[in-house]
């Protein structure tokens, strides 16, 4: 009997172990293959704050890597793709100098008009990833805090759910709305704006070993958790709330691909219309962050017809 293939999606190096390291680590226990893929590997020039935070590192992605691995080897030997693409905090439009992100309050959604074709680049990775995989499900990101780089994973996870079994994971931990860039209630505004409908699921989860996991990514936990690390405390908390038995569990929503093939059409035609009217209208500014009401929902969160 082949075993189920699951593959897990995550934007960055820890956001998928951060999540839901709990759940691949009773997949892994049961038998099954998980295939941990991450899009924002590449080394790339020295963006010179957010190094400062990660120590200043010669080859900080190498290093990030390497934490991945002994990651996913903690949580029970889930195998780790790195897809090689660039962070946002890397990616700029040559020709047009202030088509970049400058501040990290602009790395917090909506994905600006000049970094859209991004999503294609991670949509061309992920499918021939998952071509040769054939996984029975794909689990990304739910958009929870809307990280730019994890919106437009969320797209394309979004384009895969008329064909196969897809998930969302609530990203941590800006799902607690105690990260500085989380909005209040975030989980919620997160499974509003997404165009289909999802459903949602808890797992219960071994916190120890998913802490032990997370402890790998020794770079990040500064920033994530801060110097005395209270943030772990905090996603404890969280996970006890996800259900009545105040058991630590995590959550991941579910699309049905019935009822997402109808709803990818629908928000085709939606974005169609207002593209027309908001994106292709004449603005003398190619770099414009398109944050109109209209729009908020389907095309700057992340217009799924545009993969």
């Amino acid at each position: 009997m082949t075993r189920p293939t699951h593959l897990y999606v995550s934007p960055h190096l820890d956001d998928a172990v951060l999540s839901v390291g709990g759940l691949i680590c009773a997949q892994l226990m049961a038998g099954d293959r998980v295939v941990i893929a991450t899009v924002c590997t590449a080394d790339t020039p020295l963006a010179i704050e957010v190094h400062r935070r990660w120590g200043n590192p010669d080859a900080p992605y190498a290093q990030r890597r390497r934490e991945d691995i002994a990651a996913c080897l903690a949580l029970g030997g889930a195998e780790c793709r790195h897809l090689g693409l660039p962070d946002a905090i890397y990616r700029f439009r040559a020709d047009l100098p202030d088509c970049r992100y400058e501040t990290f309050e602009e790395l917090f959604g909506p994905i600006p008009s000049w970094d859209r074709d991004f999503s294609m680049n991670v949509g061309a990775a992920v499918d021939r990833l998952a071509a040769e995989l054939q996984p029975d499900q794909v689990i990304g990101p739910l958009g929870v805090g809307r990280h730019i780089d994890h919106l437009h994973l969320r797209n394309v996870v979004l384009r895969m759910s008329s064909a196969r079994t897809v998930g969302f994971y609530e990203e941590q931990p800006y799902s607690t709305g105690r990260h500085p860039h989380a909005a209040p209630d975030p989980v919620r505004v997160a499974v509003r704006t997404c165009p289909i409908p999802v459903w949602p699921k808890t797992h219960l989860m071994d916190w120890g070993v998913k802490t032990n996991a997370i402890q790998c990514y020794e770079s990040q936990l500064p920033e994530l958790f801060g110097p005395t690390r209270p943030g772990i405390e905090v996603m404890t908390e969280y996970s006890r709330k996800l259900d009545a038995s105040q058991v630590t569990m995590e959550r991941v929503w579910y699309a049905d691909p019935a009822q997402s093939k109808g709803e990818h059409d629908k928000c085709d035609r939606k974005c169609a219309e207002q593209r027309e009217q908001y994106v292709m209208a004449p603005t003398g500014n190619d770099c414009q962050h398109d944050d109109s009401p209209a729009n908020i929902d389907c095309d700057t969160i992340g217009c799924i017809a545009a993969i």
